[in-house]
């Protein structure tokens, strides 16, 4: 290929990419109208209910505010960022494992959650380490799916400067396959899956200046290491 020819792939390949930017950018403009319309019916049903629809509501809301959330996220990436908050990651880890209840609830699947008792503080996004430790937290549930024993550990700890965050499933492992391009998009070995799960994961936590790992352990099963310095 000429020099004329492979200037041109690189102006193609270009124009691609800023059509998906302008097409994710009017997905995002256009999908906040109707979840400012279903916090609002939720909102105004919630006051008329009590009991178990309340809560079920409560439930509801929660995963509109995540999603109002990621909207704004998703919107900044390779962008300007939003502002950066300092918080517990302990607690973001905890609210992604109640945003997944739901998908716990039909299942088999044995989750433990091992908490450090001392906060860990980081700066970043909230909103980021949640959505973070949700992904990881589906992938986990989808490689346990059919075992006999269907167990996935949450944990968090301190280590020296550093905020780590785990999570443990005793699933097949990493496809050796995939194994040299876990963090690529559309690399999957999901029939169904989009390949992109593990890779919003990688960019979220490197943009927060951490580190992802995810890798078999010996014996079987996948151990998925988020690691964030620490504001001491």
């Amino acid at each position: 290929m000429g020099d004329g020819e492979s200037e041109k792939g690189k102006r193609v390949s270009t124009s691609r990419l800023a059509e998906l930017g302008v097409l994710a950018a009017t997905l995002i403009h256009e999908i906040r109208q109707p979840v400012f319309a279903i916090k609002g019916l939720a909102q105004l049903t919630r006051s008329e209910v009590g009991g178990e629809s309340q809560a079920r509501l409560d439930q509801l809301l929660a995963q509109v505010e995540h999603l109002e959330g990621l909207l704004d996220l998703f919107a900044a990436l390779g962008g300007h960022p939003g502002p950066v908050e300092l918080f517990d990651a302990n607690q973001q880890v905890e609210r992604a494992v109640d945003l997944l209840a739901h998908r716990r609830a039909n299942t088999a699947v044995d989750l433990a959650l091992h908490l450090a008792t001392e906060a860990l503080l980081v700066q970043g996004q909230r909103i980021a380490v949640r959505q973070v430790m949700c992904n990881l937290l589906q992938n986990a549930f989808d490689a346990v799916a059919g075992q006999e024993q269907e167990d996935v550990v949450v944990r968090t700890c301190r280590e020296g400067d550093r905020a780590v965050l785990e999570i443990e499933d005793n699933g097949p492992g990493v496809a050796e396959e995939i194994r040299d391009h876990l963090f690529d998009p559309f690399v999957t070995t999901k029939p169904r899956g989009s390949g992109l799960g593990l890779y919003i994961a990688w960019k979220l936590v490197a943009e927060a200046g951490g580190e992802l790992v995810v890798e078999s352990m010996e014996g079987g099963g996948t151990l998925a290491r988020v690691v964030f310095p620490l504001v001491v």
